[in-house]
């Protein structure tokens, strides 16, 4: 991560070296949008248990204050190999659950997870911890689509694999791979 001092400058130099903005999304750019092929919520709570199969991926700060035992974490990988062309810049797609409460003021931050990570496995006390900072949630409503961008360089990767970490108690859950509404991908690339 660089320091904010810094910001400005690596923003510049990365922005002329890939050849585009990072902070804009490229709308004259060709898209493919690519379901999660991994996800998965850890908890505190259940630091054995695997969740990767549920159909929704609880992600929260704590019940009563940051870090109690309601903390939980969720993880998501998608590949990279099917783009047609050299991937640009990424937008993440989330779908909050119906569910009561399923709603965020404040949803968290994403993360990347450089870790190796198996969906039908991983457990609070075995995952890769998450990394570098790439994006930001915010306020998610009950039951819709959020689409936030992704500041990462995609350059030379086959996936994204991302980790959704709580900022607040204020909980949220989100529709996984293995509902109707699985998280997505969107991917701007320039054809080869």
């Amino acid at each position: 991560m660089q320091p904010l001092a810094l910001w400005p400058t690596w923003l510049a130099r990365a922005e002329e070296e890939m050849g585009y903005r990072l902070t804009q999304w490229p709308e004259g750019l060709p898209k493919v949008t690519i379901d999660a092929t991994a996800d998965a919520s850890m908890r505190r709570s259940g630091p054995d248990a695997n969740f990767g199969r549920d159909a929704v991926l609880p992600t929260d700060g704590g019940n009563a204050q940051m870090g109690d035992a309601s903390y939980a974490v969720a993880y998501l990988r998608f590949p990279l190999t099917d783009v047609p062309g050299r991937p640009v810049m990424a937008m993440l797609r989330l779908r909050t659950h119906d569910g009561s409460n399923s709603q965020s003021a404040d949803a968290g931050e994403l993360r990347m997870v450089e870790g190796p990570w198996d969906e039908t496995a991983v457990t609070w006390n075995d995952r890769p911890l998450p990394g570098e900072r790439v994006g930001a949630l915010a306020a998610v409503e009950l039951g819709q689509a959020s689409e936030r961008l992704l500041l990462i360089d995609l350059r030379g990767r086959d996936e994204v694999s991302l980790a959704i970490v709580p900022t607040s108690v204020d909980a949220a859950t989100f529709r996984s791979r293995e509902s109707d509404s699985p998280p997505q991908l969107i991917v701007a690339y320039e054809p080869e």
